[in-house]
C-alpha cells in the first residue's frame, strides 16, 4: 500500500469521525431543544389551566404573542440544532418568568390585603420581580431581533395598582 492510498483513507477515516460527532451532537441539541420546550409547555399548562390565576390578561396576551414568535424561530431555524437549542431554553425561560411574575402578584394580593401599608406592599412587589421583568424584556427582544422585527408591541406586565387602592 502505497503513501497515496493510506492518506486517502485516513482523510476518509478523518470525514467518517468528524460526520459522526456532528450527527451526535446534532441529535443531543435536538433532545435539549425538545426537553426545554417540554418543560415550557409543563409550565404555560400551569399558568393556563391555574383557576386561582386571575387578572392575568397581559400575562397571557405576552405568552401568546411570544409562543407564535416561538414557533417562527423554530421554523426558520430548523436545520440549526445550536440556535434551536437555545432557542428553546429563552422559551422555557420566559414562561418561566412569567410564572414567576404571576406567582409574586398572587403574593402581593395577599401581603397588600394583611399589612396595609399601599406603597410598602408595592416596593416589595417591585423587588421581587425585577428580575422576572428584565429576563422577560431581554428574552423578547432577542426573539424580534432574530426574526428582524422592530416593533416588540409586547404588553408590558406590571401591577396595575389601582385595582388594589382603598375606597375611602
Amino acid at each position: 500500500m502505497g503513501i497515496l492510498p493510506m492518506s486517502i483513507l485516513i482523510f476518509a477515516i478523518v470525514i467518517f469521525l468528524y460526520a459522526l460527532f456532528r450527527f451526535v451532537e446534532d441529535h443531543n441539541l435536538k433532545h435539549i431543544a425538545k426537553e426545554h420546550e417540554m418543560h415550557a409547555i409543563h409550565c404555560w399548562e400551569k399558568i393556563v389551566k391555574n383557576p386561582h390565576h386571575i387578572n392575568i390578561v397581559r400575562e397571557k396576551k405576552a405568552i401568546r404573542i411570544m409562543r407564535k414568535r416561538y414557533l417562527q424561530l423554530k421554523y426558520k431555524f430548523k436545520n440549526d440544532p445550536k440556535i434551536l437549542a437555545d432557542i428553546a431554553k429563552d422559551w422555557q425561560d420566559y414562561v418561566h418568568a412569567i410564572h414567576e411574575f404571576i406567582s409574586e402578584k398572587e403574593v402581593f394580593e395577599i401581603d397588600f390585603g394583611n399589612r396595609g401599608g399601599e406603597s410598602d406592599a408595592v416596593w416589595r412587589f417591585k423587588k421581587r420581580v425585577a428580575s422576572q421583568i428584565i429576563r422577560k424584556d431581554q428574552i423578547e427582544g432577542r426573539f424580534c431581533r432574530l426574526l428582524g422585527i422592530s416593533d416588540m408591541s409586547m404588553p408590558h406586565m406590571e401591577l396595575d395598582t389601582d385595582i388594589y387602592k382603598r375606597k375611602e
